[in-house]
């Protein structure tokens, strides 16, 4: 298709590893997604992505090697990076859109970031104000895994980032100390992790959700790996003497891990259950978790959690580690958040809520629904905070984003 007609207004580039119709890659994709949504704004965004979703073998229909093409009112380019040659062609390409600023979804991605970074600092690719989001990747459950290799590479990453003079675009108050522990110097911007609740279906009222009978529904959805820790879950629901079935819901990321939890499973006593249903499309992720009564995800670390979201909008009890920003909310809700490894807690947790009757578990969903709606009505925009952080970066507005309120009353600032 030609080019988007950007007279007037200002132009984004987004650089992000997987995007719509992707969905098997997590959160980031619902947030780039939310942000380059068709809007009343002068800015103009386009994204560079691959052409695939996670483990597929084939392009999406819709992509057009080297072109720009318009998919769900976004302007996207797909590309193969599997052919290097045709992959920096459709860079070349892309960035000779003339964007004003970049904006970057991740630190260690080669193709999405690290190669685009290198080849600017080279003056290969014109310079131009640059906004990277880490998506949590310096926080502490994430730099656990291959921890000598990230930190040897935090060595170069500094040195491009500050070559570059980029700004890190943080989502948490833990996610901005981690980038100021990391990489010290560089400027930080905080504006909450952007969403769109209109994606989901409506809930089910806990008046049209048949009386539970038999073994308490429990859902985990997210990837499978290590982070996430289903092997934690399978542990603790294995401690709970009263009947469970425990959906495990989401792609494999990890095999060897996925084959240790499959061991796991086979270890239970016969009176828990343990499914794994694979991945479901975004559109499909609310009827798929309104099966359950209780979401169980104790991860090692989240920095927003879309999954913890998208459970508590259904009414569905959340069940969490304290590692994530729905601390306060969960345990408002009347759920619990506790340790990662706290397998005996989430245990018991888990017994007293299969112990309770319909009527005690449909006044739970109700109180996990009204504390999820008082949330999302005092929640700011941050796609519009996004907006006037690129026009800031792009020279064309002055001043500090702020935002009042978010999960656990966080603040987005300028540092």
């Amino acid at each position: 298709m030609p080019e988007p007609d950007r007279t007037g207004a200002f132009r984004v580039g987004v650089f992000v590893g997987y995007f719509v119709p992707a969905y098997r890659a997590g959160g980031p994709i619902r947030s780039v997604s939310a942000i380059t949504a068709a809007r009343d704004s002068d800015i103009t965004y386009a994204v560079f992505t691959r052409d695939r979703d996670a483990g597929d073998a084939e392009p999406f229909p819709v992509a057009r090697p080297g072109e720009v093409v318009e998919f769900r009112h976004r302007h996207v380019m797909y590309v193969d990076t599997s052919r290097r040659l045709a992959y920096l062609r459709a860079m070349r390409r892309f960035v000779r859109l003339d964007h004003d600023v970049y904006y970057f979804n991740s630190l260690w991605n080669r193709e999405f970031t690290l190669v685009p970074l290198t080849l600017m600092c080279l003056g290969l690719i014109a310079r131009r104000p640059v906004l990277l989001a880490p998506r949590g990747e310096l926080l502490s459950g994430a730099l656990a895994l291959k921890t000598r290799r990230k930190r040897v590479g935090l060595l170069a990453l500094r040195f491009l980032l500050a070559r570059l003079g980029a700004t890190i675009h943080c989502t948490s108050t833990d996610e901005m100390d981690s980038i100021r522990r990391w990489l010290p110097g560089r400027p930080v911007e905080l504006v909450s992790v952007a969403f769109e609740p209109e994606e989901c279906v409506d809930a089910k009222q806990p008046g049209e959700t048949a009386a539970p009978s038999g073994a308490l529904r429990v859902c985990f959805f997210s990837r499978i790996g290590p982070k996430k820790n289903l092997a934690g879950a399978i542990a603790a629901v294995g401690r709970v003497a009263e009947p469970v079935h425990l959906r495990v819901i989401g792609p494999v990321s990890d095999q060897a891990y996925y084959h240790h939890c499959q061991e796991l499973v086979a270890r239970l006593p016969r009176h828990v259950r343990v499914e794994f249903v694979g991945p479901v499309r975004h559109e499909d992720v609310a009827e798929a978790l309104s099966w359950a009564q209780v979401f169980f995800l104790p991860t090692g670390g989240e920095n927003f959690g879309h999954a913890i979201r998208e459970a508590m909008a259904v009414g569905l009890c959340p069940v969490i580690s304290d590692a994530t920003p729905w601390t306060d909310l969960a345990r408002q809700a009347g759920g619990v958040a506790l340790s990662w490894s706290d397998t005996d807690g989430f245990a018991e947790y888990l017994s007293l809520l299969a112990r309770m009757s319909p009527q005690e578990l449909r006044a739970l969903r109700t109180r996990v629904l009204d504390a999820y709606q008082a949330w999302l009505g005092s929640q700011v925009s941050s796609v519009a905070l996004m907006d006037e952080l690129f026009a800031r970066l792009a020279g064309r507005a002055v001043g500090p984003v702020v935002a009042e309120g978010g999960i656990g009353d966080r603040q987005a600032e300028h540092a």
